[in-house]
This record gives C-alpha cells, structure tokens and sequence, in this order.
C-alpha cells in the first residue's frame, strides 16, 4: 500500500467570502449589509487536496502557511478533512495568504494578498 496516493503541492490559504446578488461595493466608510459571508479553505490546491481525501484517496499537500492564525486555521481545517499535511511547511516570517471574494452570484471580484503563496518553491 503506498503511503500516500496523491501529493497535491501549491497554495494553502483561506477564501473570505462575501456575497450578494445585488453586491456593488462601495467606499467612502459605507456600511454594508450583505446575503452571505464565509471563511473557506481557498487556493486550488487545498480543494483539490481536500475532495481527493473526501474521495477516500491517502492524499497529502505540501504548502506554506505563516505562523499566524489563518495559519491554524488552514491546518485545523484541512487535518480534519483527513489530508496529510507533513510536507506543509509553516513560514514564521510571512503572513498566510489570503483572497477576499466579492460574490454576486453571476459574477466576482477577488481580492488576494499573497503572503505565503509566493513562498514555495
């Protein structure tokens, strides 16, 4: 039996989301009320990690995440999915990436900081 059936490598980030049909955001200090509004495991190779091990694959990733909270979250999130995460490397010196997902239903705007994601090569 292999030890793992896929290694997924590449980015590990949280998505926010945030979303109406009507979403037009405005600024100016404007407050806005909207539908729905999410924090998800983000970057395509975290998903792509997580629905292998959803199914059923011994699936592992290999990444960076930052030392930081969206840090923890990221590996609290993808641990319990059942992805393998020994060759997930955790940079104290840079921030987890992250994308900020304007959602409209039909259409989106994302908003990235890259942080972590550039680090691994």
């Amino acid at each position: 039996m292999p030890e793992l059936d896929l290694l997924v490598i590449g980015d590990v980030n949280p998505d926010v989301i945030v979303g109406d049909p009507e979403l037009e955001a405005r600024f100016g200090q404007t407050e806005q009320f909207v539908d729905h509004a999410a924090v998800v495991v983000g970057g395509s190779a975290s998903i792509t990690a997580m629905g292998a091990a959803r199914l059923g694959l011994l699936v592992g990733l290999c990444g960076v995440i930052g030392d930081d909270d969206l840090g923890w979250i990221m590996e609290d999130r993808l641990t319990a999915a059942g992805v393998n995460l020994r060759h997930l490397d955790r940079d104290p010196t840079l921030p987890t990436g992250m994308s900020v997902v304007l959602d409209r239903g039909s259409d989106r705007a994302i908003l990235t900081h890259a942080g972590t994601i550039s680090a691994l090569t």
